[in-house]
Order: structure tokens, then sequence, then C-alpha cells
């Protein structure tokens, strides 16, 4: 552990680290301990609902702010951030409206051809999702433009709780016919306002879309031409696992993968999440002020390995009797599918963290061509492997299929990172 503390020693960088990880290690903590409570009130069926939602939902949200977000982070310009976060919020409204206006027109055939049919009127929640989660994501990125990494992280614990408390009280109360759902809605509309008011109080935004907010816009069109398209790639990959087994497999299955991705994937996800967009800020500024970002990136790979080897150990080691005893006997499936997939979820973890570097060296379009090509192995190889009716064998396609694809990825963030195109914006 020296070796890792001497790396980040007399650097900033480390503080602001650990701040966002603070608050997503808490906000973990809540959903560790309500989760076990959470998988004794609802049934499967209740966790499957959700994860195809949310599966639904991830396939825009990526994109759903055009990119700016990305783009707000690292331009230098105060009054060019201001006009991109507005552009991007207006964005957000006008997609997910559409999205909306879509489900209305189509909302049987969108179920029949994702395999949702399950959700029923559920599905038309779905756009109010998609605001909500665009909007965050846009907060959260003027919050890291600003370093107001405190906002961030008490923003993630204060969604988190809500969303727990809301859960327990909707299962226990027996008060909702599905709590789960609208318990997530919750934590969203209270982290939106929350942020919201922290937000506008210290900048008083102005909403109007006026032309130099459209000139900014199309001076960084390079975020909704291809880091939106390539976004959106990943936002279906990520969601693939789901349909298929939707189509493919039993509600009650899709319920184990929901736990399995809440539990396995969430504390790496935080952890991620909060490395990446300090990382992201970091390589910026590197390359604007023309320094080598490559030992910068390089360290902090090896954090982010040392990071998720030892849990991911545990789980490949111990996982199913981990999941009985915390979870119940129902949910042994869960921490079974879980042990086979964690390698390719660790490699995910580190390559995911690291992936945002790609947007401050210019590479938008390398990252497009990655995500489509994962987009066609992975549709190819989770068809063959549905075909084959065994989940085991089907989990155990996925795992190499990932460890494979984010290998290939990371070579490609060497190569962006070590010839980046352009100066960052």
């Amino acid at each position: 552990m020296q070796i890792f503390f001497k790396i980040f020693k007399k650097s900033n960088y480390v503080k602001q680290v650990l701040l966002l990880l603070s608050g997503s290690v808490l906000a973990q903590i809540l959903t560790l301990a309500v989760t076990p409570i959470l998988t004794r009130l609802y049934t499967l069926d209740a966790f499957g609902v959700l994860a195809v939602l949310l599966a639904i939902v991830s396939i825009l949200a990526p994109g759903v702010g055009g990119r700016y977000e990305a783009a707000i982070v690292i331009v230098a310009s105060i009054k060019d951030r201001k006009s991109l976060f507005v552009v991007s919020m207006w964005l957000v409204f006008l997609l997910s409206s559409i999205f909306l206006l879509a489900i209305l027109i189509s909302q049987e055939s969108i179920a029949s051809l994702i395999g949702a049919s399950a959700l029923g009127e559920w599905l038309l929640v779905a756009p109010f999702m998609l605001f909500l989660i665009g909007f965050v994501a846009i907060l959260k990125a003027f919050s890291n433009a600003g370093e107001d990494y405190s906002l961030i992280a008490r923003s993630a614990i204060l969604q988190n709780l809500i969303v727990g408390v809301l859960g327990i009280a909707f299962g226990y109360f027996d008060l909702v016919e599905n709590g789960l759902v609208l318990s997530s809605i919750g934590g969203l509309i209270v982290v939106c306002a929350y942020m919201v008011s922290r937000v506008n109080k210290l900048n008083k935004f102005d909403m109007r879309l006026r032309g130099n907010d459209l000139n900014v816009a199309w001076k960084y069109r390079d975020f909704p031409l291809f880091n939106a398209p390539s976004s959106i790639l990943n936002g279906a990959m990520t969601s693939l696992p789901v349909f298929f087994l939707a189509k493919y497999f039993t509600e009650a299955i899709v319920g184990q993968y929901a736990l399995l991705i809440r539990m396995g994937t969430a504390p790496l996800s935080l952890i991620a999440e909060s490395v990446s967009q300090i990382n992201l800020k970091k390589i910026a500024t590197l390359i604007n002020e023309q320094r080598d970002p490559l030992p910068l990136f390089l360290k902090t790979t090896l954090v982010l390995f040392a990071i998720g080897v030892v849990p991911g150990s545990v789980i490949c080691v111990f996982g199913p009797e981990l999941f009985v005893l915390v979870f119940g006997p129902k949910w042994r499936m869960a921490g079974e599918l879980l042990a086979i997939l964690m390698p390719s979820l660790v490699v995910q973890f580190v390559v995911s963290t690291l992936s945002m570097s790609v947007v401050a060296t210019g590479r938008l379009r390398l990252q497009a061509v990655w995500q489509f090509i994962s987009l066609i192995v992975t549709s190819v190889v989770f068809y063959y492997a549905a075909l084959r009716g065994d989940i085991f064998d089907f989990f155990r396609m996925f795992m190499v299929k990932d460890m494979s694809l984010y290998i290939l990825y990371y070579t490609m963030l060497l190569f962006a990172i070590k010839f980046p195109v352009k100066k960052s914006i």
C-alpha cells in the first residue's frame, strides 16, 4: 500500500478522489444495508421489472444530453460552460419528450421487441426517468467543472438514502404495486431538487436558449456527433444482457441478474464514476499544459486494479455462500452467476473508469469505433449463448466476451493518450 500512497503523495488529486469516494462509499453502505431487507420484501419478478425498466432508460441516458456534459467538464471558459449547460438541458427535455411520444404511439411494439411485455403501463415511466437521469448527469458535470466535489458526494448519499427508505416503506406497508420502481424515481426527484437548489444558487442560470448558446454548441459539435452515438451504443451494450435474459429466459432469472448487478457492479461503478470525473479533468489539464498524461494514466490503472482485485477475488470464491447468507436462499443463483462474471467485471471497472480520458485527447471517433464493434460482438455472442438455453453457459460466454472487448479498449486508450489528436478544448 505504501507504493500506491507514494504515487499520489503531495498531490491534490488523491484528496479530490477521496472526497468523492467518501460519498460513494457511504452511499453504497446504505445500499448494502437496505438490500437484504428489500430481497425479503419483494419478489424476484419485482427486481426483474426494475431491471428491464432501467435497461431501457440506460440505452438513451448516456447520450440524452448530447454528451455536452463531458464538454462542460473540460472547457476553460465559464461563459461557454454555462451555455453548454443550457443547451444540454434543453436537449434532455426534447429527447425525453420524443421518447415519451414514441412510447405512446408504439408501446406494444417496443415492449415486444425488447422482451419487456411484463412492464405493462410501467413502460410509460421510462421517459420521465430518462429526463431525471439526464438532468442529474448535467448537474454533476457542472459541479465537477467547478470542483465542487462535496456536492457530488452528498448527492450520492442522499439519493441512495431516499431510494432505500422509500423502498422499505413501500414494501413493508404494501402501499404501491411496484415500490422498487417508485423508490428509484423518488430518489432521482429528491437529488435533482437538491442539486438544482445548490447549483443555481451559486450560478444564477438563465435557461432561455440564445444565439450565443447555439454558437457554443456548434463549436463543440463533435460531442453530439461522435461521443453521444458511441455512448448510446455503450448504453445499448450494457442493456443487452437484460433484454436477452427477458426474451429467452424467465423473469425470475432477470431478477437474479438485477441483484447481481445491484450488488456486484454497483460498488465498483460508484468508485469508477468518482475517479472518472476527476481523471477526465486532470488528463485534460495535462494535455492543455502540453505535459505527458501517460504516467498519470498508468499509475491510475495500477491503483484501480488494486481496488478491484480484492473484492473480485472474494466474490469468485465465496459469492454463492455470501448471497445465501445475506439475501436469502432464493438468491443463491445470483451469487453463482456473479462469481462467473467477476473477472471481467474487474477489467471492465478499470477500463471504464479510464475511458473518459479519450474525451480529453480528442479521439472521440476512436471510441465510436470500439462501441460499434462491441455492440456487434455482444449481440452475436448473446444470441448464440441464449439459443443454447443454459444460463451458466450464457454467463461464461458473457465473461470471455467482456474480457476480450475491454482489453482491446484499453489498448485503444493507450494509443489515444500517447497520441492525442489535439489539445483539450
